[in-house]
């Protein structure tokens, strides 16, 4: 009885901070404190929401000491960096820019960069780092092609360099997972700890007892659904949480396509599948040259269709599969104070649509500190709570088991670091030097490590790293390492005159049937039973 009691309170407790707003800021509480006396200053902005500050002012901090010792300005010796919160990109299009270097998220770059906003890095990207022990690489080595070409398009410069990986999907209570036994065995069958090798067919890593494919997804959503202890499959975090099923549901796209053919999306090039018709309502595929002139064919892929069939069908069900919370916050709430020390609790969920900040986020909003006060277990006191708990990414399965095994994801949020332009003389030395040392092997690890987000780049964290994470930042790393990422760039002129129209939310999935235009399908296939993913699918073309 004391249990449920305190159970009740702290939920109660727990919806009125999580409402509208976290309690308090959404990130560092730890005013910032630097001593700039006769150093050469630089103040930094970092996209607080799910990143937080400390990993940034941990780096700073070695940043200082790594030139304690070295002038940038006549009469000063050393250096010191101010961190401070940024707005996102987006806001700071129509603003002047304080500060001497940025990374953010939802930047429109070459808006950004036509408003000489942006200095000029490309010393930067190119220099080695072998003053950092990495001789023969450079920033723009550890960098995906498609994303490289995109930011030099233009004039053969950069400008911006990429921030942190947007991975968005299904993340589920491995514990939970577990002790109700919804993970698959080998022969198909749900087993609590005999689980399959998972879609890669290794045993012991981040797929293991995964649905391989939609049917079996299904299959996992009815057996929640249907369970007696009264779980509901999936949390809704209203309208901060819609933006999510879009960039979710392009995975199931990503996933059915392959890197090469998702890729033409941005590049407009070369030789893809696209659906030309229909036998009932099996799709006929044929193979067609895509350009620029011809682009919007792509909204014809298959993978798209695919993804919305699984989206109707498995995920949206005519409403059965959803509670509701009021925000995201409150969404990601409910599901880690959902199973608790081995109990089912009151109105639990099975899994959310969040992204790869998921873990981080509610760590700094207070989630986790606030749930773990109605954890009763005895072995987790004194520890990091967040670290006690088990969260993963559900790996995106197949539309059946002809199709490839490999992982195919997209990463996706217009997230960049810059220095300002109007940042001169020792400053933007001291500017350059940083940004170089933050994409260092160490520097890329030790983000990741507190995090428990990548970065958008090629980089190792060590053994002794991944020992100091938390289940959820193992497995996405993992997820990561052996999945093929495609990031929605290319240096295709057409393509960067009209990116901002070309984001994923933007135009991915939005459909025209009837007189409505319309741009989530989640939203519909919830509100609208009588709506088909092939209807939804047709009108994806009439769109545009």
């Amino acid at each position: 009885m004391k249990k449920i009691m305190c159970l009740a309170l702290a939920v109660g407790m727990m919806v009125s901070c999580l409402g509208t707003t976290a309690c308090g800021n959404n990130g560092s509480s730890e005013s910032s404190s630097v001593d700039a006396e006769g150093k050469t200053l630089i103040k930094v902005a970092s996209y607080n929401g799910g990143l937080g500050l400390n990993w940034l002012r941990e780096a700073a901090g070695r940043f200082s000491a790594e030139y304690a010792d070295k002038s940038f300005e006549t009469g000063k010796m050393g250096v010191a960096v101010d961190v401070v919160e940024s707005l996102a990109g987006d806001m700071l299009a129509n603003k002047s820019l304080n500060e001497d270097v940025y990374l953010t998220e939802s930047v429109d770059y070459y808006l950004m960069q036509s408003q000489g906003k942006f200095a000029d890095i490309s010393d930067v990207v190119k220099a080695d780092l072998a003053s950092y022990g990495e001789s023969g690489k450079t920033i723009e080595s550890k960098m995906d092609t498609a994303m490289s070409s995109f930011l030099k398009a233009k004039d053969g410069k950069y400008y911006g360099i990429p921030f942190y990986d947007g991975f968005y999907g299904f993340i589920y209570d491995v514990d939970m997972f577990e002790g109700k036994g919804w993970f698959f065995d080998e022969a198909g069958n749900f087993t609590q700890k005999n689980k399959s090798k998972g879609l890669d067919g290794k045993a012991g890593t981040y797929d293991d007892g995964m649905p391989k494919t939609y049917a079996q997804f299904s299959q996992l959503v009815t057996k929640i659904r249907n369970d007696t202890d009264g779980i509901t499959p999936f949390v809704y975090g209203g309208s901060d949480n819609e933006g999510y099923f879009i960039e979710a549901l392009a995975n199931y796209w990503s996933n059915y396509e392959g890197k090469e053919n998702m890729q033409r999306n941005w590049s407009f090039e070369g030789e893809t599948d696209l659906i030309t018709g229909w036998n009932g309502d099996t799709p006929i595929i044929e193979k067609k040259s895509i350009s620029a002139e011809n682009r919007f064919e792509l909204q014809n892929q298959p993978g798209k269709y695919y993804a919305l069939k699984f989206m109707r069908e498995v995920v949206t069900a005519n409403g059965q599969n959803f509670t509701d919370a009021s925000n995201f916050k409150a969404a990601q709430a409910k599901l880690i104070q959902s199973y608790l020390d081995g109990d089912v609790q009151p109105g639990a969920v099975a899994m959310i649509v969040d992204g790869a900040w998921f873990e981080n986020e509610a760590e700094l909003s207070g989630t986790f500190k606030t749930v773990s006060k109605i954890d009763f277990r005895k072995d987790i006191q004194g520890k990091e709570y967040k670290k006690t708990r088990r969260f993963a990414f559900m790996p995106v399965p197949m539309v059946n088991e002809k199709c490839s095994t490999k992982q195919t994801l997209i990463s996706s949020n217009e997230s960049f670091c810059f220095i300002n332009a109007a940042t001169t003389g020792g400053k933007l030395d001291v500017a350059k030097e940083f940004l170089k040392f933050l994409h260092t092997e160490a520097e890329l690890a030790s983000f990741t490590k507190i995090t428990s987000i990548t970065r958008p780049y090629s980089y190792t964290v060590d053994a002794a790293s991944k020992e100091g994470m938390s289940y959820f930042g193992q497995s996405l790393l993992q997820m990561k390492e052996t999945a093929d990422i495609v990031y929605p760039y290319s240096d295709n002129l057409t393509y960067i005159e009209n990116s901002t129209q070309l984001r994923l939310e933007a135009w991915a999935f939005t459909s025209k049937f009837g007189a409505a235009l319309v741009d989530n399908p989640f939203s519909q296939f919830r509100l609208n039973e009588g709506l088909t993913a092939k209807t939804y699918f047709e009108g994806l073309r009439k769109a545009y």
